[in-house]
């Protein structure tokens, strides 16, 4: 057993669970804590599309190239990670725009290029092909239902299945996590729980501005190859499953009615039917609605929070491309006590 320093790790999800990997790796004893089963969360109602797009903040998108990065560095290390390399296709956008983010991408280190119906037919054989697209070599995706049980494997770490009702403090210090199983103490504390972070933190004073925006996630029924690359088309953001199901994301803000969630998938299951004419007409099986833990200014909130010692904070939307990076700054940071530069920008201060 590890003699390092015990840190306690709330929510398993795709965050929590590479914060853990990395703490295991720089030598803690790791007690990591989740209410349901790891993946369960934000993680599991992902697209879990890795990618590095749009770059207007320069900052946060190196810091994605970084940690698409790492990711693959991940793949290399752990063979058996559910991770896919496979680059992006997308066409949302006029030709000119499409021309002017594959310069700007290229020219920050995230290879892009707009190619021809021709080269995408022959990429997308199944498609209907468009006039032109954005191809994104560094894209990746993770399977949503594996990659936190993925990152738990490599830890050889056991789940702690209960539910986190509170901080323990003392002197000014928080020293351990109230749960339905008994109290685990340790030496810090990283809460990596979504916007159930919210809850916790909000007895120590600390009130964050979250959306909470709504995301929808529809998974077809299982169909012949048709794609490897993740499809970002007006209408529908997309990528082909292993098993052969179709997983499809959409933002969605209307009632969380059964009969409204139904017409939407429907009426993605038609742009499919559009964008494969020979596939065959795609049926929803299954899908997820979930609130995203997405800050009032997009970014993370990561860290330390003020006047609070013996904890710290990982809540993000994009947490599947992010999760290499925030995993091993914030266990740096927290072995070390040294903090991570690039997380300056995303400090819990700014909004205090």
């Amino acid at each position: 057993m590890s003699a390092g320093p015990h840190i306690a790790v709330v929510g398993a999800g795709v965050l929590g669970t590479s914060i853990a990997y990395h703490l295991v790796q720089g030598g803690a004893r790791v007690s990591l804590i989740e209410a349901a089963h790891p993946g369960a969360g934000a993680t599991g109602g992902s697209l879990a599309w890795i990618n590095a797009h749009a770059p207007v903040d320069e900052g946060y998108f190196r810091l994605r190239v970084r940690s698409i990065h790492l990711w693959q560095a991940l793949a290399r290390d752990l063979p058996d990670l559910p991770v896919r390399f496979c680059g992006g296709l997308e066409w949302e956008g006029s030709a000119e725009e499409m021309h002017s983010t594959a310069a700007r991408n290229t020219s920050l280190g995230y290879p892009s290029r707009v190619i021809d119906e021709a080269e995408i037919a022959a990429l997308e054989p199944h498609i209907a092909a468009p006039p032109q697209a954005l191809l994104t070599e560094m894209d990746a995706l993770a399977d949503p239902d594996r990659i936190a049980g993925g990152l738990i494997d490599a830890a050889a770490l056991q789940v702690q299945q209960a539910e986190v009702t509170g901080l323990r403090q003392h002197a000014g210090r928080v020293i351990g996590v109230e749960t339905t199983a008994g109290t685990v103490e340790a030496d810090h504390i990283v809460i990596a729980a979504g916007l159930g972070s919210l809850d916790l933190v909000a007895p120590l004073g600390i009130a964050l501005p979250m959306n909470g925006d709504p995301g929808l996630l529809i998974r077809t029924q299982a169909k012949d190859p048709l794609t490897r690359r993740l499809i970002a088309a007006p209408g529908a953001h997309f990528w082909q499953m292993a098993d052969g199901r179709v997983l499809v994301g959409a933002s969605y803000a209307g009632a969380e009615k059964v009969k409204d969630i139904d017409t939407a998938a429907e009426a993605i299951c038609t742009r499919l039917d559009e964008l494969f004419p020979d596939a065959g007409r795609f049926q929803p099986e299954s899908h997820t609605y979930r609130a995203r833990p997405i800050a009032a200014d997009d970014r993370p909130i990561l860290g330390a929070l003020p006047g609070v010692k013996g904890l710290s904070l990982a809540i993000t939307h994009s947490g599947v491309t992010l999760a290499p990076v925030i995993g091993a700054g914030l266990a740096s940071e927290v072995l070390t006590g040294t903090p991570e530069p690039d997380f300056a920008p995303y400090r819990a201060q700014r909004f205090l």
